[in-house]
């Protein structure tokens, strides 16, 4: 997880999901940003390569295996999906504690 710590400088944050994918297949994602309810950024470590892999992706030159990214597309739906429900339900115990 993200520590307090860390710049923003040294942090990578997209909102593509195709990119995300691509670039998970090498670096995990630290964290889902859903501050925005419409769009979630994920977050990344700004580590050594992780340019040259967004390049290549932009350039269409990287290349992966079909099967594998589309295994790793799932997982990144899933977990875009488990923060949405997280978020949801963190929502609607807020709300009924208020509404009280």
């Amino acid at each position: 997880m993200i520590t307090k710590n860390i710049k923003l400088t040294e942090l990578y944050f997209s909102s593509d999901l195709a990119l995300v994918t691509a670039i998970s297949l090498y670096y995990s994602v630290e964290a889902i940003d859903r501050t925005n309810p419409s769009k979630a950024e994920f977050i990344f470590k700004r580590e050594q390569g992780l340019d040259q892999i967004i390049e290549q992706f932009w350039r269409k030159e990287l290349q992966v295996d079909a099967l594998t990214y589309f295994n790793q597309l799932k997982l990144i739906k899933a977990r875009l999906y488990e923060s949405q429900q997280k978020s949801f339900m963190d929502y609607t115990k807020i709300r009924k504690e208020t509404d009280k």
